[in-house]
């Protein structure tokens, strides 16, 4: 197995994580967009939303290199040092839904363990060369197809829900919020 096709395998994994973690657990079981103490924890996940399609699209669409993957390389930074906000974030933003789920802990270990186990392939797979900041921004041959097609695909997906997640970070209204979003509050009267 080559490492481009490690790092691919990687990246589906992260995907399907993410995007179960993103879809379930963020929007439709906690709402996370109309819960007002977890609307930080929102910008969050839809700032990286947008970081990691630019990764997305620098790393896995093209075979970057010189200006173009040290830039890739600072979005990287940029998504860990979200990730390390976002972990800081969370258990204030849902103190109100019982804290953050066992099982949802688990699974952003494991999407956030493939996400940088295919980065670090990815970028184990370029020539050293390709980090001067002297080298073309695009190296010449390119990524192979199904990367190219994936990320595009991928791109695409986590743009619009980005995008949709920034939309729905704009209503945060008492009125909308799913029932088991009282919860503290109604443990609190029956103690």
């Amino acid at each position: 197995m080559t490492l481009h096709e490690a790092s691919f395998l990687c990246l589906i994994a992260f995907c399907l994580l993410g995007a179960f973690d993103g879809v379930y657990f963020h929007l439709i079981k906690y709402k996370l967009h109309l819960h007002p103490a977890a609307r930080l924890e929102h910008q969050i996940h839809t700032a990286r939303g947008f970081v990691f399609s630019g990764i997305g699209m620098i790393l896995y669409a093209i075979n970057s290199s010189g200006p173009l993957l040290l830039f890739a390389c600072m979005l990287i930074l940029t998504d860990v040092v979200l990730e390390i906000v976002d972990i800081y974030v969370e258990k204030e933003a849902r103190r109100d839904l019982g804290g953050i789920n066992p099982s949802e802990s688990v699974l952003h270990v494991f999407a956030s363990s493939f996400k940088f186990g295919s980065m670090i392939l990815i970028l184990l797979a370029k020539d050293p060369s390709y980090f001067s900041m002297t080298a073309p921004p695009v190296a010449e041959g390119s990524m192979p197809l199904y990367f190219r097609l994936f990320a595009y695909a991928f791109v695409a997906v986590t743009a619009i829900v980005s995008i949709y997640s920034l939309r729905k970070g704009k209503v945060f209204d008492q009125k909308k919020l799913p029932a088991h979003a009282t919860r503290r509050k109604m443990t609190t009267r029956s103690a």
